[in-house]
Parts: structure tokens; C-alpha cells; sequence
């Protein structure tokens, strides 16, 4: 068994993981400069309520704003990632390069400002906990999320729950929880 499945850490407590709870060796990173300078070695980054998504370009429109552009930039560099938290950042979309993670287990996109999440989180393989919690979902979510082969936690919101385009019972019949708060 590997160290990272040894690690018995859900989405929920990625933000507020301790260098003691991750495997040996490993470390968290919590800017996207830190994350930039270690590329392909970083594994577990939190970007809770991060002051890095917010625009800093006087030229761009969203300046002050929640932007991905460079969130979107460092997540190309990011090839073994396995635990993500974007958590309570005012996010209102999701870059592409997201979809790239391949190595990525752990996902949190709660409390953001998400209306919809993408059919392309369905190229998440490898993706074992999901969180989107707390956003303004208007659409339901994709039904991709059936064919990721290794999810079985999924954290949503009542509102979220009740417009499952698979139905609570087909999710808990493939031996899934569904976290509903």
C-alpha cells in the first residue's frame, strides 16, 4: 500500500490539514508561487480563501476580482497532484487545465460561486472525493460523474441533491456515499 493511500484525510479537512496527517515526506502548499516553484513534486495544495485568486492585473476587468487565469497557468505544471482545495474563493468558473490532473483524488470547490460544473470533470479517472458544497449550482450535475470509477464521496448541498441527474439511489447502489449537508 502506498503512503497516499494510507492517508485517511477527506475533502473535508483538506484545508485545514497539519504536515503531520499527510504521508511522510510529504508537504502542503498553500500559494500558487509555492506550487509554481514545485511543479511536478506538489501533491497536496490548499488554496482556501487564497489572496493569489484574486486578479492583481490593473489592465484586466477583474482586477480585485476572483480570476483563474493564473491558477489556470500554475495547474498545467501540476502533473501529480492529488489533493486540490479551491474552497471559499468566489470562483465563478473553472480552468480547463483542472481537467488535466489525472493523479488528482481529492477535490474541494465548495463555497465558491459555481453555477455549473463541466461534463470534462468526467476525465478525473482517478478522482475518489468530490466537494461542491455551498455553490449556486442551477444545472444538475453531469452524469460523469457515474463513470469516474473510483468516487465514492460526494459532498453536496440539499439544493444540489434533489437535481442528481442519476438519482441518490443509483449512486448509493454502486456503493457511493453521498454527503448531503
Amino acid at each position: 500500500m502506498s503512503k497516499f493511500r494510507s492517508f485517511e484525510g477527506t475533502i473535508r479537512n483538506i484545508a485545514s490539514l497539519s504536515t503531520d496527517a499527510l504521508p511522510e515526506g510529504e508537504r502542503l502548499y498553500r500559494t500558487l508561487q509555492e506550487a509554481a516553484r514545485g511543479g511536478s513534486f506538489v501533491k497536496f495544495l490548499c488554496l482556501r480563501r487564497s489572496p493569489d485568486l484574486k486578479c492583481a492585473n490593473l489592465l484586466c476587468t477583474k482586477v480585485g476580482e476572483p480570476c483563474i487565469c493564473r491558477l489556470g497557468v500554475v495547474l498545467q505544471k501540476l502533473v501529480s497532484v492529488k489533493a486540490l482545495s479551491l474552497s471559499e474563493n468566489d470562483l465563478t468558473e473553472i480552468p480547463s487545465s483542472l481537467w488535466e490532473l489525472h493523479q488528482l483524488h481529492f477535490l474541494d470547490l465548495s463555497r465558491n460561486l459555481l453555477v455549473d460544473i463541466p461534463g470534462d470533470i468526467g476525465k478525473l479517472q482517478n478522482l475518489q472525493q468530490l466537494d461542491v458544497s455551498g455553490n449556486p449550482l442551477q444545472r444538475p450535475l453531469p452524469t460523469q460523474l457515474l463513470e469516474l470509477p473510483h468516487l465514492v464521496r460526494l459532498r453536496v448541498d440539499t439544493a444540489a441533491a434533489r437535481r442528481l441527474p442519476f438519482g441518490r439511489s443509483a449512486w448509493e447502489d454502486a456503493g457511493r456515499v453521498l454527503e448531503i449537508c
